[in-house]
């Protein structure tokens, strides 16, 4: 668990994309969904980073955007006396 933006504590996963060698490649999802079908809640989605890429073409550096990410944070599915399971 991590502190998450309202000063909590929850399991937070990153979930984006990144771009290499022209192949789109997506993480964090399986996780989410996962969590998702065993009863637990999204209870917010914070931004994330951006990953940049750094080539040097005739002397010049350039920067080209390889990806980003978003933070979703979830809450654990209880029981009806309120533990979490």
């Amino acid at each position: 668990m991590s502190a998450n933006k309202s000063g909590g504590t929850a399991p937070e996963v990153r979930v984006g994309l990144r771009v290499e060698d022209e192949t789109l490649t997506f993480f964090g999802t399986d996780e989410v969904n996962f969590k998702i079908g065993q009863g637990w809640t999204v209870v917010a989605i914070n931004p994330g980073d951006a990953y940049v890429d750094q080539y040097e073409e005739g002397g010049e550096v350039y920067e080209t955007l390889a990806g980003a990410d978003l933070v979703v944070v979830l809450k654990a599915p209880t029981h009806l006396n309120g533990a979490a399971i």
